[in-house]
């Protein structure tokens, strides 16, 4: 379960008129979002990958640390096809095959090189499947996610007084480290600094003052009308942004001031090309719109109790998680939730399953979105 369909089925149990479901339990037993983000796992049949290999700018700041040319990993061909992953304890499984890693993943994505990931201590490394290397820490928050990658790159905000943007590029081992800037509003304000998104050449990082964009090195911009207190970016794919606001609706466009109005609530997701936008519509039913036009598309009807989109492919396909049976009450079944996986293709609007049946709230699994998804 994530904090998203605890939310829902909280609204679920208010309009039944029933004995709202202890949530504080089911957060405690390891219920989570399970965040989109440009990355999709899946097991067994269903296909998941990185959604599109977006490029970073080279940041320069005042730590940097460059590779050599490495030998290529027996794994290199399935990372660079985008094969399935998923982590089990230390364990990472992609493309039929498993390589184990020096510590527990709590948090990864996947890049088109290998795996970056975070362990319960928030030490970051990096895996091609056979070499590991540490590269920083970070601090976890909940809610947030804690790490972002796109094509070879992965970027995180460095734990410590100052914070600082991180990126590594895992095809050649660089990581570039710069500081962000201090927010500008009064002290009683506090939202941390976070990687938002990444999207053809920029770094989103939103925090106190707002949205900012890293651009070619250090040079930042503060995008007009991005209040971080009202406002939370959840994607940006080709240069179309999505975003919740306070007002409970949900925004699409090239620009925040010129956006097409979505009516629906949750978390996100943009197709790589940025023309289809999958979110949330009510009671786990998820919705495809057309960037353009808020235009609502045909969707498959899959039978799930609960299903979330959280990822894509590609421009055609999403990925999606689905919870086969959910009760009035929105209570967890003996044993805590299990979770499927689908893959659904737009023009055809079908889906493919995987009823892995994976507890998040107890089997440690971890799947591509930079977020713990099972942490109470």
């Amino acid at each position: 379960m994530t904090s998203l369909l605890e939310e829902t089925l909280r609204e679920r149990a208010d309009r039944l008129d029933v004995p709202q479901p202890d949530i504080e339990a089911i957060v405690r037993a390891g219920d989570r979002r399970v965040a989109r983000r440009r990355t999709a796992w899946l097991g067994g049949a269903v296909a998941a990958v990185t959604a599109t290999a977006l490029v970073l700018p080279t940041l320069s700041g005042d730590a940097r640390d460059t590779g050599s040319d490495r030998p290529t990993s027996r794994f290199a061909a399935a990372f660079a096809a985008n094969d399935p992953t998923y982590a089990v304890g230390r364990t990472v499984h992609v493309d039929g095959r498993t390589f184990q890693l020096t510590e527990p993943v709590r948090a990864f994505v996947q890049t088109d090189a290998g795996v970056v990931y975070a362990d319960p201590d928030g030490v970051v490394r990096a895996s091609d499947g056979e070499r590991e290397t540490e590269l920083g820490r970070l601090t976890f928050r909940r809610g947030d996610r804690a790490l972002a990658a796109d094509g070879s790159l992965a970027a995180w905000v460095e734990a410590g007084e100052t914070p600082r943007l991180a990126v590594v590029d895992q095809r050649t081992g660089e990581v570039t480290r710069t500081d962000l800037q201090p927010g500008s509003l009064s002290p009683e304000i506090d939202i941390p600094a976070r990687v938002a998104a990444v999207d053809d050449g920029a770094v989103y990082v939103q925090d106190d003052r707002g949205l900012s964009v890293w651009r070619e090195g250090r040079t930042e911009t503060v995008l007009p009308g991005a209040d971080g207190r009202r406002m939370q970016l959840d994607d940006v794919q080709s240069g179309v942004l999505a975003w919740r606001d306070d007002s409970g609706s949900y925004r699409v466009g090239r620009s925040l001031s010129d956006p097409v109005t979505v009516r629906a609530y949750g978390i996100g997701t943009l197709s790589p090309d940025g023309s289809r936008l999958a979110v949330e519509v009510t009671d786990g039913d998820p919705g495809l719109f057309d960037t353009r036009t808020g235009r609502k598309l045909p969707e498959p009807d899959t039978g799930y109790a609960f299903q979330l989109v959280y990822g894509w492919v590609d421009a055609d396909t999403y990925v999606a998680v689905g919870i086969p049976d959910v009760n009035e009450r929105g209570t967890a079944p003996d044993g805590g939730w299990t979770v499927d996986l689908l893959t659904c293709s737009v023009p055809t609007s079908s889906c493919e399953t995987a009823p892995t049946k994976l507890q998040p709230a107890s089997d440690g699994s971890a799947i591509p979105i930079g977020m713990d998804w099972s942490d109470g």
